[in-house]
C-alpha cells in the first residue's frame, strides 16, 4: 500500500524571484536580505546624521562661496596683467605694513591674513608688493642703519622717478594696531632730529649707573678695615663702581674709533652744536589703504571663533574688495582728527614705574574723529593681560638651568642683563603705544599730504 502524496501548492502562491534576487540566489546570499524592508534609524542616529550633514553642508557652501568670490574679483582685474610694459618700465609695487597683534605670540598672523585674502587678487592683476612685517615694537627703526649701508643697485631711474613710483604704488596697512605703529613712526621721522646717542647706548649708561652690581656697604667696611690698603678713603661703594665711566658696560657702549676721531673731530663738534632743522612741510606721501583685521585671543571668544570659522566668505569678500580698491586707485583726502593724541607724555613717564601702575595712570582716549578712528570698535578684543605679562617677565625667578649654569664672567652677566632689559623696555613701549584707548599719533603737517583709497563707483568700475 503506497504512502499518501503531499498536497501540491498552487504555483501562483509561491513568490517568484526576479531581477537581482533571481541572479544572486545562487551565490549563497540569504534570501531574507532581499526581502528586508528599510526602516527609519533611531532618534539618536537621526540627530547625529542631521547635525553632521548640516555642519558639513555649511562648511562646503562657505568655502565654495569664498572661492567663487576670489575667482570673480581675480577675473575682473586679470586684464591689467595683460597690458604691455616698456623694457625699462617697472610694474606697480605696493608696500604692505603689518605688525604683531597685542597679546599674540604669532607675529605673522596679520601678514597671513593679507596673503590669504588680498594677495591672490594682486597676483591676478600683476601688481608687485613688498612685505614689511614687524616682529616687535621698534624692530625696523633699530635696523635702519644696517639697511642704509647696503650699496644700492644701479638703475636707470632717478630719485624723483623712484619717489613717484612709490607714491603711485600705495601703502596697505593691515589692522588698527599697524596704523598706530605707522603714524607713530611717521611723526617721529618728521618731527625729531637725529640723536647723537642711540637708545642702546643710553640704556647701557643707565644700567651702568644704577648700582646693581655694586658690593654691599657692610662688605666694603670689612674689607677696608682688614685689608692692606687701609689708608684709602672710604667712599661707601666698591672700587669697580658702576658709573657712566665704569668698565662694566663698556663692551656694550659703542666707542668711536681713534683714527676717525682725529680726522673728523672739528666736524663732529660743529654738528653737535647745530640743531637739525625740522621741516615745516612734509613731502606728499603714498596713499593708504586701511584693511580691517580682527584677532580673537582667549577662551571667552571661542563662540566668536566658531562663527568666524563658518564665515570665511565674509573675509574673502572684504579682502577682495580691498584689493580691487587698491588696484583701481581712486583716492580721496585723509580726514584729519578733531583732536590729536599726546603720546609724548606716555614716553616721558619713568620706565622704572610698575607697568600695572602705568595701566591705571595712563589716560584712555576716546574717538578722535576722522579716518583716525578706523577699526576703533575692534580695540575691545585686545587682551587686557598684556600689562601683567610684562610685569611678570621682569619679576620672574631664574629657571633651574639658569641657576645651575650662571654666566661665568662679569662681562657675560652684564651683556645678558642688557639684552633682557632692552627687550623688556621695547615690549613696554609697544604696550604703551598699542594698548586699547591709546589713540593714534598725529601731526598737523599731515593735513592735505595724506590720501586714502576709496572704493570705485559703479560707473567708474
Amino acid at each position: 500500500m503506497s504512502a499518501p502524496e503531499a498536497p501540491k501548492l498552487p504555483l501562483e502562491g509561491l513568490p517568484k524571484p526576479s531581477g537581482a534576487a533571481a541572479v544572486l540566489r545562487y551565490t549563497g546570499i540569504p534570501p531574507s536580505w532581499f526581502q528586508k524592508r528599510p526602516k527609519l534609524p533611531s532618534r539618536n542616529w537621526l540627530i547625529f546624521w542631521g547635525v553632521l550633514g548640516s555642519v558639513t553642508s555649511l562648511y562646503i557652501y562657505d568655502r565654495r562661496t569664498a572661492n567663487k568670490i576670489k575667482q570673480e574679483y581675480a577675473d575682473k582685474v586679470r586684464w591689467r596683467s595683460e597690458e604691455k610694459l616698456n623694457p625699462l618700465e617697472l610694474p606697480r609695487r605696493v608696500r604692505v605694513y603689518a605688525c604683531r597683534w597685542p597679546g599674540d605670540d604669532d607675529h605673522d598672523r596679520s601678514m597671513k591674513y593679507f596673503r590669504k585674502y588680498v594677495k591672490p587678487i594682486l597676483v591676478a592683476a600683476a601688481v608687485d608688493f613688498e612685505l614689511v612685517n614687524g616682529n616687535r615694537h621698534g624692530d625696523h627703526p633699530l635696523r635702519g642703519d644696517d639697511q642704509a649701508s647696503i650699496v644700492p643697485i644701479p638703475s636707470a631711474t632717478t630719485p624723483q622717478k623712484q619717489q613717484e613710483r612709490e607714491i603711485q604704488g600705495g601703502i596697505l596697512i593691515v589692522g588698527r594696531h599697524t596704523l598706530k605703529e605707522y603714524f607713530h613712526g611717521l611723526r617721529l621721522g618728521w618731527t625729531e632730529g637725529l640723536r647723537d646717542i642711540d637708545r642702546e647706548e643710553l640704556l647701557a649708561r643707565q644700567l651702568a649707573s644704577d648700582g646693581v652690581f655694586d658690593e654691599p656697604e657692610d662688605l666694603n667696611n670689612e674689607t677696608l678695615s682688614d685689608g692692606k690698603d687701609s689708608a684709602m678713603p672710604h667712599t661707601g661703594v666698591s672700587s669697580s663702581i658702576s658709573g657712566p665711566k665704569s668698565p662694566l658696560f663698556s663692551h656694550v657702549i659703542s666707542q668711536p674709533a681713534k683714527s676717525s676721531s682725529k680726522t673728523s673731530g672739528p666736524q663732529r663738534i660743529t654738528q653737535s652744536n647745530e640743531t637739525p632743522a625740522i621741516p615745516q612741510e612734509i613731502p606728499p606721501q603714498p596713499p593708504l589703504l586701511l584693511l580691517s583685521f580682527q584677532n580673537l585671543i582667549g577662551f571667552r571668544y571661542i563662540p566668536h571663533m566658531i562663527i568666524d570659522f563658518f564665515n570665511e566668505r565674509r573675509r574673502a569678500k572684504e579682502g577682495a574688495e580691498a584689493a580691487y580698491t587698491l588696484i583701481e586707485g581712486h583716492t580721496r583726502d585723509f580726514i584729519p582728527p578733531e583732536h590729536r593724541a599726546d603720546l609724548d607724555s606716555l614716553y616721558s613717564r619713568s620706565d622704572a614705574a610698575e607697568p600695572e601702575a602705568l595701566s591705571v595712570s595712563l589716560p584712555k582716549l576716546g574717538p578722535q574723529g576722522g579716518d583716525i578712528d578706523f577699526d576703533i570698535d575692534l580695540e575691545r578684543y585686545i587682551p587686557k593681560t598684556g600689562c601683567r605679562k610684562i610685569a611678570g617677565a621682569r619679576e620672574r625667578e631664574p629657571t633651574k638651568e639658569e641657576r645651575e649654569h650662571p654666566p661665568p664672567t662679569e662681562v657675560e652677566l652684564t651683556t645678558e642683563r642688557f639684552k633682557k632689559e632692552l627687550k623688556w623696555k621695547e615690549e613696554l613701549d609697544g604696550w604703551k603705544l598699542l594698548r586699547a584707548g591709546s589713540g593714534v599719533d598725529w601731526d598737523h603737517r599731515f593735513v592735505n599730504k595724506l590720501h586714502v583709497y576709496q572704493p570705485p563707483t559703479e560707473t567708474s568700475a
